[in-house]
């Protein structure tokens, strides 16, 4: 069906016949929209420190040097208060230091490398979110989030005390809103 040209006497039955011809193809040009929404792909970004407004999180990432003493770390300028942070973490040249965790201020968990004390093998805690393990085993340095704050989270930093190592701690976080 056409759209029917109007001359002279308008009757009903062909402004009827217009209006659904026009009603039809109305709807098919919203069909076609919302198809090319629905397969429409996100926002893609390179930026580490990318916010995503669809999916409610932001990837970032800081560094702790690994000479420091225990003490806290503030992270800020997410732009909402996290309800979880999931973190990836390694003292870059160095085997053995490598930690993936997630956090939620009062559960956490983490995998981490004791290559340094056993070749080749990997440790679960769930006392820490990052967690690196100097040769033997025995020298630690821990981090955890302690509060979820409004424009980031506080990360709660423990040097074990048989812990000698130097060098700057990579941490790579994806925190959820």
């Amino acid at each position: 069906m056409a759209l029917k040209p109007i001359v002279g006497e308008i009757k009903s039955q062909d402004l009827n016949d217009n209006f659904s011809y026009i009603n039809d193809k109305a709807q098919g040009i919203e069909d076609v929209e919302n198809d090319l929404a629905s397969h429409k792909a996100d926002d893609v970004t390179d930026d580490v420190h990318g916010w995503d407004s669809t999916t409610r999180f932001i990837v970032g990432s800081f560094t702790r040097d690994s000479s420091f003493a225990s003490g806290t770390q503030q992270i800020t300028g997410l732009g909402f208060n996290p309800k979880a942070v999931i973190f990836l973490s390694t003292i870059n040249s160095s085997a053995g230091y490598a930690s993936w965790g997630i956090d939620m201020g009062n559960l956490r968990a983490s995998i981490f490398d004791i290559h340094n004390s056993t070749s080749n093998s990997y440790f679960s805690n769930s006392s820490y979110s990052i967690d690196l393990v100097q040769s033997g085993g025995t020298g630690t340095y821990n981090g955890r989030i302690n509060t979820l704050d409004n424009d980031g989270f506080t990360i709660s930093w423990i040097k074990g005390d048989t812990y000698t190592g130097t060098g700057i701690i990579r941490i790579y976080y994806l925190a959820f809103r």
